[in-house]
C-alpha cells in the first residue's frame, strides 16, 4: 500500500487531516491544461508555457487528489514590493522597454497580474539611504510631514503599475519611525519607539498622514502594518517593538487616531518573523489587541506556527508580507525554494503572497551593501532588462491564482504538498512541482472525476481544470 500526505490546512475550521485514497474511480478522463515554466533556459517577459493534457491509459507517475469540499481562505492576491531603487532604475529605460516591463509584471491578462503589492513608509533597506517622512525633531503634530521624497521615484513607479492594473491593492509598512521618535535618535541600528505619550501620539499621526497623503496622490492604501520585523535590530532602518509595546501603541493611539479621522485603511499586526520567537502569539494574547486589528502579517516565518495561530482563532486573517530575499544569486535552487515557500504559506491559510523587491538595478545591492534577489534587474548604463528565475515562478502563480478563488485541500503521491484553488466559476487550479528528471504523467482526481496530463521534467507547474 502506498501512503500519501494530505494537506488539509483547515484545522482552524475544525477539519482535521485525513488519509488520501487514490483508488482509480470508474469514470472517464476529462481534459485539463498545464501551465509551466522552464528554469534551465533564459527567462523572458513571457515565461509561462501552456499545453493541453494528453490523456493516456498507462499507470500515472504521480497522483494528485483534490478535496473541493474542504475549503479554506479566500485568496486576495499575489504581489511584490515597490522600492526607491527600483523606481529610480526603471526611469533609465526607454519608454517602450519600461512599458514592456510594467505589462509583464502587472497586466492581469497578458502578464503576471501582480495585484496586491507592498509600499514602504519611509526608507526600506532598498532605499538609497535612511530617511523618513517627518525629519523635523519635536514636530509632535507632524506639521512638516511630507511625501516629497516618495514623489521622486516611488510614487511614479506605483502610479505606472496601477495604470496597467487599476484593480491593484496596496499594503504599507514602516521599517522604522523617524529617528527623533526613537531611543537611539536614528532610523538605523535598531532602538525602540520612545515610551512617551507624545511619541505614541505623534507616530499615530505620522501613519495616518501617510494614508491621507497617498490618497491625495491618487494611491489608496488598503492596509497598514505597524512595524516591519519588530524582533530585529540591524544597521539598516529597523526598530524593535516588543508585543507589549505594539499592543499599547495600537490600542491606545493608532486605532483611536484612525477612528477619529475616519481613515479607511485597515490596521494589521506585524509584520512578524514568527519562528524562534512568538511575537504574534504573545501580542494576540494581550487585552484589546485582537479587537483593534483586522489581521496579521508574516514573513520568514514557520508556516506551522501560522497554522497554530489560525487554529486558536479561525476568524483571524493572515497574509504573507515578504518573500525569501536570498543573496542576489537568482539561481534555480533559490527559485525552487521560493515556489515551495509560496505553496507552504497558501497551505497555512495566507490570503496574500508578497514577493520582496520586484525591481532592482544592475548591482542588486542595498545601500547597506548586501545583495538580494529580485524579479527583474535593470541595467541603468545600458538601459536593458534582465528577467530573473524568480520572475518565472511569480508569473506562473500570478497568472493562475486569482483574487476570489478559495483554497481547497489537496495531496500528492510524491514531492511537496501541492496547493489547490477553486475559482468562483467552479474551475480548479493546482500548483505543484514535477521532481522527476523526465516528463511525468499525472492523474488528478476530483470526487469521481479524473484527468491525465503530462508534466515537463523538473518544473513548477499549474494544472487547470475547467468546471465540468
Amino acid at each position: 500500500m502506498i501512503f500519501f500526505r494530505l494537506c488539509v490546512c483547515l484545522i482552524a475550521f475544525g477539519l482535521g487531516p485525513r488519509p488520501a485514497s487514490f483508488a482509480a474511480p470508474a469514470s472517464p478522463l476529462f481534459q485539463a491544461t498545464v501551465r509551466s515554466v522552464r528554469l534551465d533556459e533564459e527567462i523572458g517577459p513571457s515565461p509561462v508555457r501552456e499545453h493541453v493534457g494528453a490523456p493516456n491509459r498507462n499507470p500515472p507517475d504521480l497522483l494528485v487528489r483534490v478535496e473541493p469540499r474542504l475549503m479554506g481562505q479566500v485568496i486576495e492576491g499575489v504581489g511584490g514590493a515597490f522600492n526607491e531603487q527600483g523606481g529610480e532604475a526603471i526611469m533609465h529605460l526607454r519608454e517602450k522597454s519600461r512599458a514592456r516591463l510594467l505589462a509583464a509584471l502587472f497586466d492581469p491578462v497578458e502578464g503576471a497580474g501582480l495585484n496586491f503589492c507592498r509600499v514602504p513608509i519611509g526608507a526600506s533597506d532598498f532605499a538609497f539611504w535612511a530617511w523618513s517622512l517627518a525629519e523635523t525633531p519635536g514636530d509632535w503634530a507632524m506639521e512638516t510631514f511630507s511625501t516629497r521624497r516618495d514623489e521622486k521615484y516611488l510614487v511614479p513607479f506605483i502610479r505606472a503599475a496601477r495604470a496597467v492594473n487599476p484593480a491593484m491593492r496596496l499594503h504599507a509598512c514602516p521599517w522604522s519611525p523617524p529617528g527623533w521618535l526613537k531611543t537611539t535618535g536614528t532610523m538605523t541600528h535598531g532602538g525602540r519607539l520612545l515610551d512617551r505619550p507624545e511619541a505614541y501620539r505623534a507616530y499615530a499621526i505620522y501613519l495616518r498622514r501617510f494614508v491621507e497623503e497617498y490618497a491625495r496622490l491618487g494611491i489608496p492604501i488598503d492596509r497598514i502594518f505597524v512595524q516591519n520585523e519588530p524582533n530585529i535590530e540591524r544597521r539598516y532602518p529597523t526598530c524593535a517593538m516588543p508585543p507589549e509595546q505594539m499592543a499599547k501603541f495600537v490600542t491606545r493611539d493608532l486605532r483611536p487616531e484612525f477612528d477619529r479621522a475616519g481613515t479607511k485603511a485597515e490596521i494589521w499586526a506585524g509584520t512578524f518573523q514568527e519562528s524562534g520567537e512568538r511575537y504574534a502569539r504573545d501580542a494576540l494574547d494581550l487585552p484589546g489587541f485582537r479587537d483593534a486589528i483586522r489581521g496579521v502579517g508574516f514573513q520568514y516565518s514557520d508556516p506551522q506556527l501560522i497554522r497554530e495561530i489560525k487554529s486558536r482563532d479561525p476568524s483571524l486573517k493572515v497574509m504573507q508580507t515578504e518573500g525569501m530575499c536570498f543573496d542576489g544569486a537568482n539561481d534555480r535552487a533559490q527559485a525552487r525554494l521560493l515556489f515551495e515557500d509560496l505553496l507552504a504559506h497558501f497551505n497555512a491559510g495566507c490570503t496574500v503572497y508578497t514577493y520582496w523587491n520586484m525591481v532592482l538595478n544592475e548591482t542588486s545591492r542595498s545601500a547597506w551593501d548586501w545583495r538580494q534577489n529580485s524579479l527583474v534587474r535593470v541595467n541603468r548604463r545600458t538601459g536593458t532588462v534582465h528577467w530573473n528565475l524568480d520572475f518565472a515562478i511569480i508569473s506562473l502563480v500570478g497568472r493562475t491564482v486569482k483574487p476570489g478563488a478559495r483554497w481547497v485541500a489537496s495531496s500528492a503521491s510524491a514531492g511537496p504538498t501541492p496547493a489547490a484553488f477553486l475559482s468562483p466559476d467552479g474551475a480548479l487550479a493546482i500548483l505543484l512541482w514535477n521532481e522527476a528528471d523526465r516528463p511525468a504523467s499525472c492523474e488528478i482526481q476530483v470526487d469521481r472525476r479524473r484527468a491525465r496530463v503530462e508534466l515537463p521534467a523538473n518544473s513548477p507547474c499549474a494544472i487547470l481544470l475547467p468546471n465540468p
